[in-house]
């Protein structure tokens, strides 16, 4: 009587791995940093956590969730840009204007 060897659970079949099909789509993870620390603080955050999410999800074999992340991480990166450039503006212009304020009064700055 003989007895076979166990079998080796970490054998593999020869067939090709079952993941995702198509192209990864863009994390947006620098553009959500860069927003993060030059424009708004609080969406850039937003942004980061939908961006760190699409690697993740595509690789796991979402990939729906992967492009929902992805969309997500533009949407908020692109949200963060926009409120950022319009608050820099505003505070230009209070600037200018207490420059200007300052001026009339004599004071200086």
């Amino acid at each position: 009587m003989s007895q076979s060897p166990p079998s080796n659970p970490y054998q593999t079949t020869g067939a090709a791995p079952a993941g995702p099909v198509g192209t990864k789509p863009n994390n947006y993870l620098v553009q959500s940093i860069l927003v993060t620390l030059c424009c708004c603080l609080p969406l850039g955050i937003v942004a980061i956590i939908f961006a760190a999410q699409v690697d993740s999800k595509w690789n796991s074999g979402d990939h729906a969730g992967a492009v929902a992340a992805s969309e997500n991480a533009k949407k908020w990166s692109m949200i963060a840009l926009v409120l950022g450039i319009i608050a820099n503006i505003g505070v230009v212009i209070l600037q200018v204007v207490a420059g200007v304020a300052a001026q009339q009064q004599g004071g200086g700055f």
